[in-house]
């Protein structure tokens, strides 16, 4: 399959078929991967996992989302780009669902994934016990964030207000304001958002904006911890960055952390500790 990858011509499509497979590669090896059953949380358009899919020796793959995913257009946009298919591979499912209310069974899934999804997640935790309680106990849970909300481009404005920062110093009207004197055409990206207008799209990313759950670091370690998962490996992404005099009393690391890439695997103690205990009782 590999020589079928290297025609893509469409950057939103390459960074998300290759980079991000890359990406979570570095975190999981190809044997996690192979006859595992595997859950993507927020998979947007789906073409990053129609590539784990073709790529991986995947048992089953199912990705949702809150919206619901274009299949004719996904195959579409993976022709265009040099992916040799007739139809979209069965082990790919797609489905629409909330990630803090799951309709899968306890223990289902072998592996579960998510990029770019958790900070647009109202009340997170929730969705982090729903992945609790359906990984298997040998099981991995693969989580990016970026941008983080603090950081230079949390707000996910940058397209238009691209100083950094004028989400922390500016309220959301004047935002508004910002972006609607801004006379430029920008990329969507997405094929989500095909044949929309420019202030469409304005709008909508401004609304999206708007409900950012403002998730940082330190906040996010103790809820993986209250969720009853360990964090096995993470890598920070740390960019250079000029510090507005208005931000000072912000903690650094909020401001200098852009984003982060987690492996979580369940917090077996306690449950030991009880079967444990269980025992002891039953024995006495």
């Amino acid at each position: 399959m590999e020589n079928k990858f290297h025609q893509q011509k469409d950057s939103w499509f390459h960074s998300h078929f290759e980079y991000v497979v890359e990406q979570i590669s570095k975190f999981i090896s190809d044997s996690d991967f192979k006859n595992k059953r595997i859950l993507d949380v927020g998979c947007g358009d789906g073409i990053t996992d129609l590539s784990l899919v073709l790529r991986k020796e995947v048992k089953e793959l199912v990705a949702f989302d809150c919206r619901s995913v274009d299949k004719q257009k996904l195959l579409k946009q993976a022709k265009e780009n040099g992916v040799s298919l007739e139809t979209l591979p069965p082990q790919l499912i797609f489905i629409t669902a909330d990630a803090r209310g799951l309709p899968f069974k306890s223990n289902s899934f072998d592996l579960i994934i998510s990029w770019s999804a958790f900070e647009h997640i109202p009340k997170y935790f929730e969705a982090l016990k729903e992945a609790r309680r359906i990984l298997k106990p040998t099981g991995s849970f693969f989580i990016q964030i970026y941008p983080l909300y603090f950081s230079k481009t949390g707000s996910h404005l940058d397209s238009w207000l691209e100083e950094g920062f004028d989400h922390l110093i500016y309220l959301p009207q004047k935002l508004k304001e910002m972006m609607l004197s801004i006379r430029k055409d920008i990329d969507f990206g997405s094929t989500i958002y095909e044949g929309w207008s420019q202030e469409r799209f304005r709008d909508f990313i401004f609304e999206e904006f708007l409900k950012l759950n403002r998730i940082t670091l330190g906040e996010f370690q103790k809820r993986v911890l209250k969720a009853k998962f360990f964090i096995k490996k993470i890598d920070l992404n740390c960019q250079l960055v000029e510090i507005p005099i208005a931000l000072q009393s912000i903690p650094i690391y909020d401001l200098a952390i852009s984003g982060f890439q987690m492996l979580l695997v369940p917090n077996m103690k306690t449950s030991w500790i009880r079967m444990v205990s269980n025992k002891i009782r039953k024995n006495s």
